[in-house]
C-alpha cells in the first residue's frame, strides 16, 4: 500500500486522511476501448508542502487494452547531494465503469505470482499538460466482495457519491511519448 500511498501524496495540497482501497478483485475485465493518448507520457508531481518530495508518473501504452506505468518517487535528503529513488510498477487498465473512467491498477513484481491486489483510480487529462488522479478511497467502500462483477456493481452505483475517491494528486507534463 506504500507504493499507492506514495502516489497520492504527490501534487496535494493536503495529507490523506485514508487510504486508497484495495481488493483481490478486479473492477471487470478491461474495456475494449485503446489508451487515451492524451494520458501516455511523463509527468511529474510534487508535495506541496515539501517541493523536494517528488513523484515521476511515466504511463506506457503496452498493448491494444492495457498501460504500464511507472512511479519513481524521489526524495532529496538534506545534503542536497543525496537523493533517495524508489521505483515501482504497474499494470493499468480502462474498466467500462464511469465517465471520465474508472481505472484497474494492479502493481507488479518481477515474481511470477498471480496478482492479488487491485487498486481503483479515476485518471484524467485536463489539458495538454496537467494530468490528475483520484483513488477510490477505503474509507467509502468496506471489504467483503465475493466477485468481480459483485464489486464492479458497487463501484459503478457509487462512482459519483461524495467521498468516494480520496484527494487528488496534480501531475504537469514533463515528456509526450
Amino acid at each position: 500500500m506504500k507504493r499507492i500511498y506514495s502516489l497520492m501524496i504527490a501534487g496535494m495540497a493536503v495529507f490523506l486522511t485514508g487510504c486508497p482501497y484495495h481488493s483481490i478483485h478486479s473492477g471487470g475485465p478491461a474495456s475494449k476501448a485503446g489508451p487515451d493518448p492524451a494520458i501516455l507520457g511523463a509527468w511529474i508531481g510534487c508535495n506541496p508542502e515539501n517541493s523536494r518530495e517528488c513523484l515521476r508518473l511515466s504511463v506506457y501504452r503496452f498493448n491494444e487494452y492495457e498501460y504500464y506505468a511507472e512511479t519513481s518517487e524521489v526524495r532529496y535528503e538534506d545534503d542536497a547531494a543525496k537523493v533517495s529513488i524508489q521505483t515501482d510498477r504497474y499494470r493499468v487498465f480502462r474498466t467500462g465503469i464511469g465517465t471520465p473512467p474508472l481505472f484497474n491498477v494492479q502493481p507488479l513484481d518481477i515474481s511470477t505470482s498471480v496478482v492479488s491486489e487491485n487498486y481503483f483510480a479515476r485518471i484524467e487529462s485536463r489539458g495538454p499538460d496537467e494530468l490528475v488522479v483520484a483513488f477510490v478511497s477505503d474509507s467509502f467502500v468496506k471489504p467483503g466482495f465475493k466477485s468481480s462483477g459483485e464489486l464492479g456493481a458497487y463501484l459503478k452505483s457509487n462512482i459519483d457519491k461524495p467521498g468516494f475517491f480520496e484527494p487528488f494528486a496534480a501531475f504537469r507534463r514533463v515528456k509526450k511519448n
